[in-house]
């Protein structure tokens, strides 16, 4: 259960093969159809598949999640330090997929954006700068 929580992913195929068994019935629901539960749903996607180990299924998930973000600005204004969570989960999934091409769009966006207080313009500060760090090497 450690190496869960420190690496965010089963690594034993029998847990694997538990994971799936135990959410098979909910993984066949559709999504919802209230807007926040649709976020909430594809994080919890994301989430599931970077357990497993599946990461095209992590990118096409966080990829939905910023989709919602970008659907609901009032929600990203909101919300901000929440949007640049899901944001700094999605250039992780690019990293983990080596779309490292992807990365100078999205932190374009993480810059540009418009944090109000002082805590997000620090969490944004230091998200670009960990990943442009990363694009460059």
């Amino acid at each position: 259960m450690a190496d869960v929580v420190k690496y965010l992913e089963l690594k034993d195929e029998k847990d694997r093969i538990e994971l799936k068994t135990k959410f098979e019935d909910i993984l066949q629901s559709t999504p919802p159809v209230s807007n926040r539960a649709l976020r909430r749903f594809s994080q919890c996607r994301a989430l599931y598949h970077q357990l497993l180990g599946d990461y095209e299924n992590v990118f096409n998930y966080y990829s939905k999640v910023v989709e919602w973000w970008e659907n609901n600005p009032k929600y990203r204004e909101e919300e901000f330090y929440r949007y640049i969570v899901d944001t700094s989960n999605l250039l992780h999934a690019y990293g983990s997929k080596n779309k490292f091409d992807l990365l100078p769009g999205l932190l374009n966006k993480m810059e540009n954006s418009s944090p109000k207080n002082r805590h997000d313009k620090g969490i944004v500060f230091q998200k670009v700068a960990i990943y442009k760090l990363i694009y460059h090497i």
